[in-house]
């Protein structure tokens, strides 16, 4: 055997011990890995035993809490069901031991923890976390929260605390916060609780204000164009058989807030026709509207039923669309095609045009329709810029730069 072929067998010898060290390496680190997700998996789970079983023996009473509101956040297999988080202090609790002593507070913070339980579902949680404090998570949605509280603290609250020298009318001050509205994580719902707690007047129960919502109410008005004084009470417009302009903004607020509420991803598309005005001014403005009914019909037709259309301002469309930022720019992409390659006849004439279109997203480029909205016109816009029959997909970049382009036209 001549020193080449030895070499080349030590190499490939080599190589193969190699490979063979890296699989085992891998192979040991995947291990590793799948035995921490399942100590972690059997971790929690028995902190969550221990947590609804009232075992709190050797765990913080705020951990054990937060730990119970896990539950209700569900897992990769549930979606998890509205629920509200209350942060309750008992106001006459702290005053008790200043004049009774620790012993008189216990047994009176036993006594409001029973109290509390017995109102409250099995499925229910509620623990003292200390200092007079109670946290609860009980299974409601925000519309009932009044309604359940106030329940659950004049039955709790109905009868005096008696003991042996101690005659006292329980009174209790809460903050709450609801999921989703007031946030998807433990962190936080029981800080947005803990806030509203510590603002809340004594004897009374103070709501998280749902953000996204109130963002929402306030940028309805100003989400379109203001349109004219008179405003019909007919939903759609005769010209392009879809939904007014007057009509659209509230739609398109309504639609959005019901997707995000549903958890579920929502796009919105900005169509523009290129040049419009060009073929008002050589044809007259009866050749604009037959192009405008022409686009209202290929929207119509091609869109879906579940999806809102209207026609927002002289030349342009909006669409709001369940699914995917990345679905809606294939349907915008389309539609661009399908205007395109449309005749649209006006007379003896058979007019041809094109259009662009910006499109966004829920969740990725907000969270309410005004940001949508803009997300998308920022785009459109840089649609225009580039061209006739452009589609643009918003992205955050754009707005370092969405000045120069606002007032883009298309060539």
């Amino acid at each position: 055997m001549d020193a080449m072929t030895t070499h080349l067998i030590m190499a490939f010898t080599v190589k193969g011990l190699l490979i063979g060290l890296l699989q085992t390496v891998v192979a040991t680190l995947v291990f590793f890995i799948i035995i921490a997700l399942l100590c972690s998996h059997i971790r929690y789970q028995q902190l969550t035993h221990q947590a609804i079983s009232g075992d709190l023996e050797d765990l913080d009473s705020d951990d054990v809490f937060h730990i119970a509101v896990a539950r209700y956040l569900g897992t990769v297999r549930k979606t998890p069901d509205p629920f509200t988080v209350f942060m309750l202090r008992v106001n006459e609790l702290k005053q008790l031991e200043e004049a009774h002593g620790p012993e008189k507070y216990e047994a009176a913070q036993s006594f409001v923890l029973e109290q509390l339980n017995q109102q409250v579902r099995k499925t229910d949680t509620v623990m003292s976390l200390g200092d007079g404090v109670y946290g609860l998570a009980i299974a409601t949605s925000r519309d009932n929260i009044e309604a359940a509280y106030h329940r659950i603290i004049n039955e709790a609250f109905h009868e005096a605390y008696r003991s042996e020298g101690v005659f006292l009318k329980l009174s209790a001050s809460s903050g709450a916060a609801s999921f989703p509205e007031n946030g998807v994580s433990v962190r936080e719902l029981v800080e947005a609780a803990e806030c509203e707690l510590e603002q809340s007047p004594l004897g009374s129960m103070k709501l998280a204000e749902e953000k996204v919502q109130e963002q929402a109410d306030e940028a309805e008005d100003n989400l379109l164009p203001a349109a004219p004084k008179k405003i019909s009470n007919i939903m759609t417009e005769p010209l392009t058989g879809l939904m007014r302009r007057e009509k659209m903004g509230a739609a398109m607020q309504k639609y959005i807030a019901k997707l995000r509420k549903e958890e579920q991803p929502a796009s919105m598309i900005y169509i523009d026709i290129d040049n419009l005005d060009r073929y008002n001014q050589h044809y007259g403005m009866k050749a604009g509207d037959a192009i405008l009914t022409g686009v209202g019909k290929i929207l119509d037709k091609h869109l879906r039923k579940v999806d809102l259309i209207g026609h927002v301002d002289g030349e342009e469309f909006i669409i709001c669309l369940p699914g995917r930022v990345a679905f809606a720019f294939g349907v915008a992409e389309r539609v661009i095609q399908e205007i395109k390659k449309t005749p649209f006849i006006f007379g003896d004439n058979e007019l041809r045009i094109t259009a662009c279109a910006g499109v966004s997203g829920f969740p990725e480029h907000g969270v309410i329709a005004k940001q949508l909205f803009d997300a998308s016109e920022i785009a459109l816009n840089f649609a225009k810029a580039r061209g006739r029959s452009m589609c643009n997909m918003y992205d955050p970049e754009m707005l370092e730069h969405a000045a120069e382009y606002e007032n883009a036209d298309t060539l």
